[in-house]
């Protein structure tokens, strides 16, 4: 099983093409500007057995307010929890991608079932938060 990014680049064609100016070529503006969608930042899940375990939005600490009650509300609806990730960029590379700056802590709350305070986190805190996320739902399903 394979962590590595696939192509180091976002393909942003298909936001392009969901955007009002673009889907008006389509169906009427009106109707182009109420067809809203998202896209989710982090999916974590089990890779033994491909179930989701939280659902994760992501930014830049620091840089704007980010918006994530879509996430929040299909966390609570598929029964998982969810956060608002925001990271700080280091200012020397990844060593594992040299072409990505590294983090130097993570700012963690949890927006779904519940919401919590803001945990500040290092990368190795968060590393084993993730970890924690299988560890809580390998829990769960056991009690059930």
């Amino acid at each position: 099983m394979s962590q590595e990014e696939r192509s180091n680049t976002r393909d942003l064609v298909y936001s392009a093409w969901h955007r009002t100016k673009s889907l008006s070529r389509f169906i009427d503006t009106e109707t182009a500007m109420k067809t809203a969608m998202i896209d989710i930042d982090g999916v974590e899940y089990d890779p033994l057995t491909k179930k989701p375990v939280a659902l994760i939005e992501t930014a830049i600490y620091g840089k704007h307010h980010k918006a994530a009650t879509v996430t929040r509300n299909l966390a609570i609806m598929a029964g998982i929890p969810a956060y608002v990730v925001r990271y700080v960029d280091a200012d020397t590379p990844n060593p594992a991608n040299v072409k990505w700056p590294d983090i130097t802590e993570f700012h963690v709350r949890r927006i779904a079932p519940d919401y919590s305070e803001t945990r500040i986190m290092t990368p190795t805190d968060f590393a084993e938060f993730l970890v924690s996320l299988r560890t809580r739902a390998q829990r769960i399903k056991a009690v059930s």
